[in-house]
């Protein structure tokens, strides 16, 4: 079933439509029915800032271990506050889902290359276990001593 999308681009423009088929970040680029027309529009992932995917937030899935809140600013100005799946990445960007009961999205599809900032929320312990720079045991050991 096609999806309802909000597509921005980094000049600042917004597109909606239905995708003609799921998002496939290795292809590198997207085709998008705008509204009231009958050919798709092709997008280079390129110039796409985010996909938000329309529909209702589904807040009541369970947080996983995988799971993290990050803050994230576009190139163009646009702010969110998504739940991030740490293993849910593609070569072109990310997954984020959003936190507030009443956004219009989701899901959401960013772009790297339309990202500006982002700040994980995440202990600094955790962050360099998982870039192997300091072993559980002596991580348990140093939080210990704290």
């Amino acid at each position: 079933m096609p999806a309802n999308v909000v597509v921005k681009l980094l000049n600042g423009n917004e597109n909606r439509g239905q995708l003609a088929r799921d998002i496939n970040p290795d292809s590198g680029h997207i085709e998008l029915y705008r509204d009231n027309e009958s050919q798709p529009v092709t997008h280079r992932l390129d110039e796409i800032v985010f996909i938000k995917i329309l529909g209702k937030p589904n807040l009541a899935e369970p947080f996983g271990e995988d799971d993290f809140f990050e803050d994230v600013t576009t190139e163009t100005g646009d702010r969110f506050r998504l739940r991030l799946k740490r293993h849910q990445r593609s070569l072109n960007g990310f997954y984020g889902y959003p936190t507030d009961p009443d956004s219009d999205f989701n899901r959401i599809f960013l772009v790297d290359s339309g990202v500006r900032k982002r700040h994980h929320d995440r202990p600094l312990g955790e962050v360099l276990r998982e870039d192997g720079l300091i072993n559980p045991t002596d991580l348990d050991e140093a939080l210990a001593m704290q």
